[in-house]
């Protein structure tokens, strides 16, 4: 009876302990970009859970992100205000949640003294804090995993209501993740191949909870796009980002992709794959091309596909965390608690793989399968930080089993077995925290200070966006996005500098171009780009300027080569349409204006100009079509009816 209280007494002290740190870290990041302004992923969850939230449930197309997270995020703006820090608070108790049935399948399979250890470990993790206050999946994710863990250890006497539940758990983590999916279907093989007809009831009963989730999602995008799928249109693209010619085993954009923003990453994908198949594609459609895409090359490049398996297997098993959105080297420069925790994978996964050797008579099979399904997941898209998160809480579990026979050794004084366990832990260390050129650079935040100091600069923020851009070059001094960010924050904050002369230059030559001093105009622009490098602004300007000098060939390649450095900058290409449309070349011109009109479906001057480009080919009734939309869209507008009607009589 006193043991148990004392079990009960510690555990909540861990409990209190892993609460408390984590409020510490929220307290310490309020004030830091970390919680200021968000980034990628998570400015689109907070984006699409404002707009659920003041009614939009159902949403205009088949999710592209996860389906989990937005309504997750809605739920809480609804009930508790929209601060993010309240969604660290959140959170962060569903951290302390995952502990507390992180203890309890310890002592389920093992005993407390496991349960209470690896609760201990989790409550401490530095990445589990870090990712407890980011507004990602990874919080939610893991504490869904870990419960539907427990569910399944609690159905070991066959109460299948255990299963049902972990079933429904693994769903709604797989619409958050669909790598989720892939443990259920290792689960279904081991229940089959041990138990026979009587596993198969078993997994069917989990199969079933995990299908009520997920079919909701499959049936709502159904209804919205008319195609069926799984949880989100993007499985696709992103099998595609970790299966490449260029792929390196983490997130990186491809040749034609020049932003992480979902929206952005939506189109260009959307628009390369009609461009290489020839034709307008669905979101479905869009996701199996791109998949089709990954598997040619692992086909077609087997010897260069082993290799990149190879890397992504290194990559999941080392110390680095690779970030997909945030890196947590760049939050340890700005929260001190993160640069004190160090309990991390490469202290832990060392020790949790000698105790999975060492101890492997009472290994759990469950447990086994489910960083299985982790691995392979990554090894089939790509490996992230955030990715391998939900398998740390069995890397808990297996760690501290062996810290606690290591303990009893000593006590029973076996040193020699004592000795063994401690140089396994000490060779497995060694792969597991040497970090190659590649894994160094992950470590490296620059890009992590460049992305927070633009958007900063979007808020008009220019001395916190020149804080952290300054801070992006000292990391890599030849960094030029930094380089002509900086520029701009000086130059609008009126303090004098070469960057801000270069902008100053760019500034000078808007004026002559409005001014109607085109030559003039070119040679200001040209020399911000022998300054600053060649920008994608900076060349289309000096297209228009040529464009006004009738100089087309000069302008198309400006334009061209701003497309190149971003195919997804909306402006050259409706310039370069226009070109085309003055040089009688219809055909460049519709692809031009219709490429526009993919990435800006409300871009009213490109599809002004494809109704005069249809017209032209003789497609009046097609033409007709884009100027019908635009009135109706502008019903007062006498200006644009006045020209269509001038377009019309000139046929």
């Amino acid at each position: 009876m006193r043991g148990a209280i004392n079990e009960q007494i510690a555990l909540l002290g861990i409990l209190l302990a892993g609460l408390c740190i984590r409020l510490l870290y929220l307290y310490q990041a309020v004030d830091t970009p970390l919680l200021d302004v968000l980034l990628i992923d998570s400015e689109f969850y907070d984006r699409r859970a404002r707009e659920i939230a003041a009614g939009d449930w159902l949403g205009e197309r088949p999710f592209f992100m996860n389906a989990f997270y937005p309504y997750f995020l809605a739920i809480l703006y609804v009930v508790g205000g929209t601060e993010f820090w309240m969604v660290g608070l959140v959170q962060s108790v569903m951290g302390v949640g995952a502990c507390a049935l992180l203890y309890g399948l310890g002592r389920r399979l093992w005993d407390s003294r496991v349960g209470l250890l690896a609760a201990g470990l989790g409550a401490v993790y530095a990445p589990h804090i870090f990712y407890d206050g980011a507004l990602l999946t990874a919080a939610p994710i893991t504490l869904m995993n870990i419960a539907a863990l427990y569910c399944f250890a609690r159905s070991t006497n066959g109460r299948r209501g255990w299963l049902w539940l972990g079933g429904m758990l693994l769903g709604l983590s797989a619409t958050a993740r669909p790598l989720a999916l892939i443990y259920v279907g290792f689960l279904g093989c081991w229940y089959i191949v041990k138990m026979g007809w009587s596993g198969l009831s078993r997994w069917i009963g989990i199969l079933l909870g995990c299908s009520l989730v997920v079919g909701l999602v499959i049936l709502r995008n159904y209804a919205i796009g008319g195609e069926w799928g799984l949880t989100t249109s993007s499985a696709g693209m992103n099998f595609y980002v970790g299966n490449h010619p260029g792929a390196n085993g983490i997130y990186s954009q491809v040749d034609f992709l020049n932003s992480a923003e979902p929206d952005l990453e939506r189109a260009a994908f959307k628009l390369e794959a009609e461009r290489r198949s020839g034709g307008p594609l669905g979101p479905g459609q869009v996701s199996h091309f791109w998949l089709r895409e990954g598997l040619r090359f692992a086909v077609e490049q087997p010897w260069d596909y082993l290799r990149l398996l190879i890397r992504k297997g290194y990559l999941f098993c080392n110390g680095v965390e690779a970030q997909n959105n945030l890196s947590i080297y760049f939050a340890k420069d700005l929260i001190p608690l993160l640069r004190w925790c160090f309990v991390d994978w490469g202290l832990l996964a060392p020790l949790a793989a000698a105790g999975w050797i060492w101890l492997w008579r009472s290994r759990s099979t469950v447990l086994d399968l489910y960083v299985a399904a982790y691995f392979v997941g990554c090894l089939i898209f790509f490996v992230s930080s955030e990715y391998r998160l939900p398998v740390v809480p069995v890397i808990c579990l297996y760690a501290a089993r062996l810290i606690i026979a290591a303990i009893s050794f000593l006590t029973a004084e076996k040193y020699r077995n004592f000795g063994k366990v401690m140089m396994l832990s000490l060779l497995l260390a060694l792969p597991i925290n040497y970090r190659d050129a590649g894994a160094k650079q992950l470590t490296l935040k620059r890009v992590d200070y460049y992305n927070f100091a633009t958007l900063y600069q979007r808020q008009g923020d220019w001395l916190r966006a020149e804080r952290l851009f300054r801070q992006a070059l000292r990391i890599d001094s030849s960094f030029a996005p930094a380089r002509s960010g900086l520029a701009r924050a000086l130059f609008e904050q009126g303090k004098p500098s070469e960057n801000s002369m270069a902008y100053g230059e760019g500034r000078r030559g808007m004026t002559l171009f409005r001014n109607g001093e085109y030559e003039a105009a070119i040679l200001a622009f040209k020399g911000v780009i022998a300054m600053n490098g060649p920008q994608p602004q900076i060349l289309n300007n000096i297209g228009l300027c040529y464009y006004r000098l009738d100089r087309s060939n000069d302008a198309i390649d400006n334009y061209l080569h701003a497309l190149q450095l971003d195919s997804l900058y909306v402006r050259p290409r409706y310039n370069l349409g226009l070109v085309y449309l003055r040089d009688g070349d219809e055909s460049s011109a519709y692809l031009s204006f219709e490429r526009v009109l993919q990435l800006d479906q409300d871009n009213h001057k490109a599809r002004f100009q494809q109704g005069v480009t249809l017209a032209r080919m003789d497609r009046v009734a097609e033409a007709e079509v884009h100027w019908n939309m635009l009135l109706a869209r502008n019903p007062g507008n006498v200006r644009l009816r006045a020209k269509i009607d001038s377009v019309k009589a000139a046929l």
